[in-house]
Formats: C-alpha cells, structure tokens, sequence
C-alpha cells in the first residue's frame, strides 16, 4: 500500500496500475470494479463465463476451440465490452485472420463462436446493450473461393487397403476396415461397443449409431443403422471384447482418443498409399460417391451418413 501511494504521489497513471495490479487479486479487483460501478463484461471475461455457464471450465477440447478466436480478437482490437466493437473493426480483423493465411471457413467458425460466447452469456445476464454487436451479422468477402474439396479413394486405392487389413487385425487396420465400408467419423468408429453390432450371424448383419456418453453425436438425426459389409464385417465379427477399439477409448472416463486415433490411420494410409494418400475422413465422402455410383438414392445416402 505504501508503494501504491508514492507511485499516485508521483502522479503516474501507468506505475500506479502495475502497483494495483500487484497488490489484488484479480478477484479483488473485479469486486472493486463492482462495488464503484466500473465493472464491464469485456471479451476475456464472457469468454471465460460462457465456458463456467455450459460446465466446460475444464474441458480443454472446448477451451482450446474457443481460444484461439478470442486472442486474435483481444490482440487485434483489444479486450472491450461487445458494443464498443464497430462494424469497420470487424473488417479490419476478417483482413488479418486472411493475412494469416486462414481459410474463409475457418474465420467464419472463429467470428460465429465470438458471436456465440457474447450472445448467450448477454441473454443470461439481461445484458441488452450487449446484444447490439457487430458479430451479429457479418459478411466475409471472396467467402467459400478457396474451399479444396477433399479428394476421394480411388479404386484402385480402397482394393488395396482391403487387402492390407485382411493381413493385419491391429486396432489402426480395424478402423480402416469399419470406416471405408461405413462412412463413419473417427469418433463414431471408436466409441463402437460389440453391443453396436446386430445380426452378425444372420444375412443382413448391420451396426447401430446413438448417442452415449462417450459418442456425443452432432444432431439427433446423426442416429442411424448402417450395413456391415466386406473387411468391416470381418472385423467386427472377430472381436469379442467389450470395445471394438477399446486403445482409443479411456476406461476409466469412456472418453474417445480420436486425435490420436486420426492421426495413426492417417500415417498408416500414408505408410500403405504414399504422401499423397487422402485423410481418413475422406472416407466419408467416398462412401457416398459409391453409393451414388449405382443410384442408390439421395435420401438413402443421407440416411447413411
């Protein structure tokens, strides 16, 4: 206290702030903020209640998807209140986020999340003036130009990869196998529990997609049966524990390791198909173009994705 006093002695705004801040915790400093009727909801601290508000505090896949929006946002335009923002300063940070050689998509999900965060931490707090921010409406010029579409499997690619799985029962050629046949997410395949699998002793064997604990799917429409055909089939038929790829699945926790499983079946498609072999997810897409190659229908399609 007696170096906050000689620093306002001393008549230095920014000295006397450094001493502040050093002195009180953040708590106590907010508290003061209150209780003087300075206090301002800022983009930090939204951020940080909207992660409170929908119990995420501690979950780092959700912390590190909100995080890096927000530090281009405090870094480029300061931490303010959302009002204080202006449309031109929006612009302006579109243009940086393409000076950083983002893709439009990606800038658009970072500005929709920054929208998310003031929108619903403003509604739970009655914060009106809050609500009129620039994030609400925003255009990104040249949006969707530089979109690359994801390349499908060939062929001649998928014959192959057949023949390696069926030389090989490790978990990473089991993934391969259940996604290129089923078109399922990384995450669907490995929160599949041998009670997924129906029929498999009878003619049409199939395995069912729902939503549990460990598999938090997208929509309510993401629930679906899906046929067991070819090398997924073999697979799944051949396991008799309780996961199908219980190495990408915490026990303890039921949590999936889909990072870490993406990023073995990617360097083992590599390992089999070369540098310039698609991602795993793109075997979504080519499930879909074989299906439309002998006219399976639009809506069957959609159903089984």
């Amino acid at each position: 206290k007696s170096a906050l006093y000689e620093a306002n002695m001393r008549g230095i705004p920014e000295e006397s702030k450094s001493v502040f801040r050093n002195i009180y915790s953040d708590e106590q400093r907010l508290a003061l903020d209150i209780s003087n009727g300075r206090f301002e909801w800022t983009a930090s601290l939204m951020k940080t209640e909207y992660l409170n508000l929908k119990g995420w505090s501690d979950s780092r896949k959700h912390i590190n998807n909100i995080t890096p929006a927000f530090e281009i946002l405090i870094n480029e335009l300061g931490d303010r209140t959302p009002k204080d923002y202006s449309n031109r300063e929006v612009l302006d940070l579109i243009n940086k986020m393409r000076q950083q050689a983002l893709k439009t998509s990606t800038i658009r999900r970072r500005l929709g999340l920054i929208r998310t965060v003031f929108n619903y931490v403003s509604k739970m707090y009655d914060l009106h003036d809050e609500l009129r921010h620039p994030f609400v409406k925003f255009d990104i010029p040249d949006f969707g130009i530089d979109k690359v579409e994801r390349p499908d499997f060939t062929q001649e690619q998928l014959e192959l990869l057949r023949t390696k799985v069926k030389d090989s029962n490790d978990e990473i050629s089991g993934l391969i196998a259940i996604m290129m046949e089923t078109g399922l997410r990384i995450s669907e395949a490995c929160s599949l529990q041998r009670r997924d699998l129906k029929n498999l002793n009878d003619l049409y064997p199939f395995l069912t997609l729902h939503r549990n604990p460990s598999r938090p799917l997208k929509t309510k429409n993401s629930q679906r049966f899906v046929p067991l055909v070819g090398v997924a089939y073999d697979y799944a038929k051949a396991v008799d524990g309780t996961w199908l790829f219980p190495k990408y699945v915490d026990l303890l926790t039921t949590k999936i390791k889909n990072d870490s499983a993406s990023a073995a079946v990617n360097k083992r498609l590599k390992a089999w198909l070369g540098d310039d072999a698609p991602t795993c997810h793109s075997f979504r897409h080519t499930l879909n173009t074989r299906l439309r190659d002998v006219s399976c229908p639009e809506d069957l399609r959609k159903e089984l994705g």
